[in-house]
């Protein structure tokens, strides 16, 4: 499954912060919804940790993965999911664009 993530409205927090968006799949349909909060992994801040509600038509999964300064690419792993997805574990990449 491919997600176009598109952002709502983001918070911040001391420190990290929490981004409310819609995601749409290749073809522009709206797909679903998703709450993505992130802190700092360590003391220097230099890797934050993030979680994800993605709630999908048929259920809800929950990502977590971790983002390194400065880079836009990211590897993290799906842990838990509900209805249609109950099963659902594996992992995932990402690329922010912008």
């Amino acid at each position: 499954m491919r997600l176009h993530v598109v952002g709502d409205s983001d918070f911040d927090l001391d420190p990290g912060y929490i981004a409310v968006s819609q995601d749409y799949d290749q073809a522009g349909k709206h797909v679903g919804s998703d709450v993505t909060t992130c802190r700092p992994a360590d003391d220097s801040g230099a890797t934050a940790r993030c979680d994800v509600g993605l709630a999908l038509d048929g259920g809800l999964l929950t990502i977590t993965f971790d983002r390194s300064g400065g880079s836009s690419a990211f590897v993290g792993s799906i842990i838990y999911g509900t209805g249609r997805f109950a099963n659902a574990r594996g992992s995932l990449k990402g690329t922010e664009n912008g």
